[in-house]
């Protein structure tokens, strides 16, 4: 069973391998961008534009996490590049430099190994945004429509980054706040539950008597121990594997047997206890046949029937504030039972 550690880093690994995924395929489309606006300005810089698309696809082919540094440093030298490139030709007003803004931004999701060098590189990204406004205009005079077009396909592409970025980091803190929940979840279940029967441990139902005795306050409530008769006799000639079968099959028989509100446990070794909080009396009436019939039903290798010998005891007016005097009179009752030759109940009535 993987640990919520083990969940949380796989999770973690699956969103970062998509998030630089998909920043390549961000600078693949700026770097198309930018070329595309290049070659109809006819600027030379085209051509670097182009052999970058080119290197830039091929890095996003070839991906591969453990490449992820690379990977990360290619997309910030690469941003940089078309932020002030594309700047410094066609002015601040035509939006490039939202670019280096978003690559700012996504240190939050993809920083390297070293943290001081992730924001050495986020203040030198800074430093060039800050550094390009009063220092580059519109060289070439563009009409102003052709800025405000790329000033908005700039920030709709910038936008989509961000949604898209965000929708990543949202996947990653609910699929961890889950396994995290369901982590819990589990651990609970095993504090409160027998590993090996799924019946209620010891403590748990320790637990309940102390903090809901309410529940065990109505009339005609009964409590009952089991023990299964030569248990250590059944894991000497059978061996601990067959033993542990016996307390499962025991266990699955003991629910078959009692209502969903009745409480079974696993009190310690082959011993079970069962609380029926309040029960008609043909119920009562019922169960020591029922359970003798029903627990001689599981066979051994050898064919033989396993039998449990059972203290019974019924509390009319519901169960006292002595919880220990009741189990001592159960296990008077199952000890009895034991003397008086096994596989039997031996009951008593309590007013």
């Amino acid at each position: 069973m993987f640990s919520v550690l083990d969940k949380t880093n796989y999770i973690e690994y699956k969103s970062a391998d998509g998030i630089y995924r998909f920043l390549l395929d961000m600078v693949v489309v700026f770097n198309i961008l930018s070329t595309s606006i290049f070659f109809i300005l006819n600027h030379t810089l085209m051509f670097v534009s182009a052999i970058l698309v080119i290197i830039t696809l091929i890095v996003r082919v070839r991906y591969s996490y453990k490449y992820k540094n690379f990977s990360i440093l290619w997309v910030h030298c690469n941003v940089i590049y078309i932020s002030v490139s594309s700047t410094a030709i066609l002015g601040f007003s035509s939006g490039f430099y939202l670019c280096l803004v978003l690559l700012v931004y996504s240190h939050y999701f993809c920083t390297f190994n070293n943290k001081i060098f992730s924001y050495a590189i986020s203040l030198g990204e800074l430093a060039i945004l800050i550094a390009m406004k009063p220092n580059f205009q519109n060289s070439y005079g563009l009409p102003q429509w052709f800025s405000n077009m790329s000033f908005v396909i700039c920030s709709l592409i910038v936008f989509f980054v961000i949604i898209r970025l965000g929708m990543f980091a949202n996947f990653l803190t609910t699929s961890s706040y889950k396994e995290l929940k369901d982590e819990r979840d589990e651990l609970e279940r095993l504090s409160k539950h027998d590993y090996l029967t799924g019946l209620l441990n010891r403590r748990s139902i320790e637990h309940i008597i102390k903090y809901k005795p309410k529940i065990f306050k109505k009339p005609n409530s009964v409590l009952i121990m089991g023990d299964i008769d030569n248990f250590k006799f059944i894991n000497d000639t059978y061996g601990h594997n067959w033993g542990d079968r016996v307390l499962q099959d025991i266990a699955t028989t003991l629910k078959k047997i009692f209502r969903k509100d009745d409480f079974i446990c696993r009190w310690g070794g082959e011993e079970f206890l069962i609380i029926i909080p309040e029960a008609n009396i043909e119920f009562i009436h019922s169960l020591p046949k029922r359970l003798l019939k029903n627990i001689s039903n599981n066979k051994l290798p050898s064919g033989a029937s396993v039998t449990m010998t059972f203290g019974m005891v019924i509390f009319l007016n519901g169960f006292d504030d002595n919880f220990t005097q009741m189990i001592k009179k159960a296990d008077e009752l199952l000890y009895r039972g034991k003397k008086n030759g096994k596989d039997r109940v031996e009951m008593e009535i309590q007013k």
